[in-house]
């Protein structure tokens, strides 16, 4: 499901049938700031390995890892992340309001 209309049919048929539980939607890094699988795929795994060689555990390995990638892409993975959660904010954006409309046409209030 590509549009917001369709994923807030989708989630109003779900709450209409009583159906608990959440939904996830996966979205895509736009294009102009997506870096190559093949490169991230990379360095996604060097991270871990240099994390778990240094010792890093716990709630350290997150920032640990954001910030070794960011060293390792010249700071192309900030760019990146935060293009993505800009996406993130348009794509709910999008979707609270379809979702407000589907419950106008469902009679909700």
């Amino acid at each position: 499901m590509d549009h917001a209309a369709e994923q807030a049919r989708f989630i109003r048929a779900k709450w209409d049938l009583g159906l608990v539980g959440g939904v996830v939607l996966s979205t895509p890094v736009p294009e102009a700031a997506a870096i190559a699988f093949e490169e991230i795929d990379a360095l996604t795994q060097q991270a871990p390995a240099e994390a778990t060689a240094q010792g890093i555990t716990g709630k350290a390995v997150t920032p640990f890892l954001l910030a070794r990638i960011k060293a390792l892409t010249g700071g192309r993975s900030l760019a990146t992340n935060i293009a993505l959660v800009k996406n993130n904010a348009g794509v709910g954006a999008r979707l609270a309001l379809a979702l407000a409309h589907a419950g106008r046409g469902a009679g909700a209030a």
